[in-house]
């Protein structure tokens, strides 16, 4: 059986790919990335363009050197990379340009917000890079597709009905799905079997008294998920928040076919 192994190890070993092979074929799959119609920078011009309601948002390049050196799970590598550093000096920057102690921070795919104290809540005394290092390391278990950018935005402030998964403030948020200039259904963000180690035990009741939007809400989300769409054009789903005064903000989208539809969702005529 050992001398089997042994076999198995040998072949593995001598099929291997160079280090220059995987840099080509991780360089390749970097641009490929580039084309995925769900980074921030291939909708969010359109969200500008059409005057909606969005967080300030500041978007900083993430080169492949930077994610290279986060997925060597090394420390030298981690901390020597100048490519981080430039990222994670231009986030610090952040809270002087927006004038703010407390931001959100993600990549241009992904927030974890389930982790929320490591990954997307960022404050003047955070440790940016681990902040980075995380959410980049979070994204790359669930996807093969590489980040392209690091996506710092204001906070909007909101009204937690309870916090969940250690510390994520639950809050009024609605995905709406559109196509072509024409939404067609919405559901709460939030569904209830998502729910983990909230910190108050009626937090159901919490969760359903926000899984309504106002018929003022909904109108101006709808506007918001109609004009975006018509044009970029394609089917997508629009995620808005929903502030402390009720206002709604467009916080993210992503085609539809690939993003989470909740059996509960509603249909619009």
């Amino acid at each position: 059986m050992t001398s089997k192994l042994d076999a198995m190890a040998e072949h593995a070993k001598r099929n291997a790919p160079s280090e220059d092979e995987l840099l080509a074929r991780t360089i390749a799959r970097f641009e490929k990335s580039k084309k995925d119609p769900n980074h921030i920078e291939n909708w969010f011009h359109a969200v500008i363009a059409n005057g909606i309601r969005h967080p300030k948002t500041q978007l900083i390049p993430f080169p492949i050197e930077a994610t290279i050196a986060i997925l060597k799970e090394d420390q030298d590598a981690f901390f020597g990379c100048k490519e981080l550093d430039e990222v994670e000096q231009a986030v610090k920057r952040a809270f002087d340009t927006f004038g703010k102690d407390a931001l959100f921070l993600k990549n241009s795919l992904y927030s974890g917000k389930h982790t929320w104290n490591r990954t997307c809540h960022i404050t003047r005394d955070s440790n940016i890079r681990n902040h980075l290092g995380q959410i980049t390391y979070e994204w790359l278990m669930r996807s093969p597709v590489y980040a392209t950018h690091m996506v710092v935005r204001e906070l909007i402030e909101t009204a937690p009905v309870f916090h969940a998964f250690g510390g994520t403030p639950i809050v009024q948020e609605f995905r709406l799905f559109a196509k072509d200039g024409k939404t067609y259904a919405y559901q709460a963000y939030w569904p209830a079997n998502s729910i983990l180690d909230a910190d108050t035990n009626d937090w159901a009741q919490k969760l359903e008294s926000i899984s309504e939007a106002t018929q003022q809400q909904m109108d101006e989300m709808i506007k918001g998920a109609d004009r975006v769409t018509r044009t970029l054009r394609g089917d997508w789903s629009v995620d808005f928040l929903i502030d402390k005064d009720g206002a709604p903000w467009l916080i993210d989208m992503a085609v539809a076919s690939q993003s989470y539809i909740s059996p509960h969702r509603i249909e619009l005529s």
